[in-house]
């Protein structure tokens, strides 16, 4: 058994409790990676490159990848957008690292993870079960003669976290996540 955190299983394309293989791969030493911020406007927080790079050694990265990096505040999530040298590398004390501004990165859902949400387990199972089971596994469904749902409605006070719940069962397929702030 091996257990990955949210940004990993992100990386990869894996669910919760979903079966991957790992195999070993050959990597070298990172020359140089450049990343690029995953938010919209101000920066989040402050983050030294000094630190960055402190945080980051020994983490294995490739172009496309998204890494997450701890701050005082709260952790803020990059995406790789060039390594040198091309391929697998891993960050060492030597790597030269850059965020870069504009670059053109591809476009991702809000990384958003089960684990984000807090004390709702029960809340979370029945999303999953209605929303993200029809999705995966949609021949079994039709089978059952049972017909995926159109769209789901989340509803409740603002304490109760449904902006979490409903990017998070979007990720991983193309579907659209619509908000809505009203009273």
């Amino acid at each position: 058994m091996v257990q990955i955190d949210g940004t990993c299983r992100s990386n990869c394309s894996a669910g919760l409790q979903e079966q991957v293989t790992v195999t070993p791969i050959e990597y070298d030493q990172a020359v140089a990676v450049r990343f690029s911020p995953l938010w919209v406007g101000a920066a989040p927080a402050v983050i030294a490159p000094q630190q960055m790079l402190e945080d980051l050694e020994g983490v294995p990265v490739v172009a496309g990848c998204v890494v997450r990096v701890p701050t005082f505040a709260k952790a803020v999530n990059f995406q790789v957008v060039r390594t040198i040298p091309s391929g697998p590398v891993v960050i060492g004390k030597r790597t030269d690292i850059r965020v870069v501004e504009g670059e053109q990165t591809t476009v991702r859902a809000p990384a958003v993870s089960y684990e984000d949400i807090g004390g709702l387990q029960r809340e979370v199972a029945r999303v999953r079960e209605i929303v993200e089971l029809p999705l995966k596994h949609p021949r079994i469904f039709e089978r059952l003669g049972i017909l995926a749902p159109k769209g789901v409605l989340l509803y409740g006070p603002s304490r109760y976290r449904k902006d979490f719940a409903g990017p998070r069962s979007c990720r991983r397929k193309p579907r659209a996540f619509h908000s809505s702030q009203r009273p």
